[in-house]
C-alpha cells in the first residue's frame, strides 16, 4: 500500500496518513484502550510526540525520544495539579514549574520526578509566607534556604 489513507486494526488502533510501501511514514496513531487514548505524530516511521488523555483525565503532551516521553511536556492531572517543564525518560527531570491545585507552586530543578537542585518555591496566596529559595532534595529544602515572608522580609532557614 502506497499513499494517503487510513488504516483500523482489529483491536480498534487507527493510524491515518501516508503510507510508502506497506509502512506508515507521516500522520497520526490512535490508541484506544481502558487505561486512555493516545495519539502519536509520526514522522518519518517514527513517533514524535504525544497526546495522552488518561481514563482518570490527566492529560499528557509533548515529545516522544527513542519510544520514551522526553523534552519539554505539558501535564494537566486529574486533582488540578499541572506541571510544565522538561521529562526525560518519562520522568520530570531538567527545569520545569509544578503547581499544586492549593495554589502553591515550584518552578526549578527535577531529578526523576523529585524536586532536586536550585528552586522557588511560592506558597500560595492564603499560606503565612510568600517563597522559600535554594537548594531543594527529594521534594525537601536541602540545607540553607532563604524564606521569604514578604517582598522585603527574608530569612535563612536552618
Amino acid at each position: 500500500m502506497s499513499g494517503e489513507g487510513t488504516y483500523t486494526f482489529t483491536n480498534g488502533n487507527i493510524v491515518k496518513g501516508i503510507f510508502e510501501e506497506n509502512l506508515f511514514k507521516n500522520g497520526k496513531y490512535y490508541v484506544i484502550n481502558s487505561f486512555g487514548k493516545y495519539t502519536f505524530t509520526v514522522e518519518n516511521s517514527e513517533a514524535k510526540s504525544i497526546e495522552i488523555v488518561l481514563a482518570d483525565g490527566t492529560t499528557y503532551s509533548g515529545p516522544v525520544s527513542d519510544g520514551k516521553l522526553s523534552g519539554k511536556a505539558q501535564i494537566k492531572y486529574s486533582n488540578g495539579d499541572t506541571y510544565s517543564g522538561d521529562i526525560y525518560n518519562g520522568t520530570k527531570s531538567g527545569q520545569g514549574t509544578y503547581t499544586w491545585s492549593s495554589g502553591a507552586s515550584y518552578d526549578g530543578a527535577w531529578k526523576e520526578d523529585k524536586m532536586s537542585g536550585s528552586g522557588n518555591y511560592y506558597y500560595p496566596s492564603s499560606g503565612t509566607g510568600y517563597k522559600l529559595v535554594g537548594n531543594f532534595k527529594n521534594n525537601k529544602p536541602d540545607v540553607q534556604c532563604e524564606y521569604y515572608k514578604s517582598l522585603y522580609t527574608s530569612y535563612i532557614t536552618d
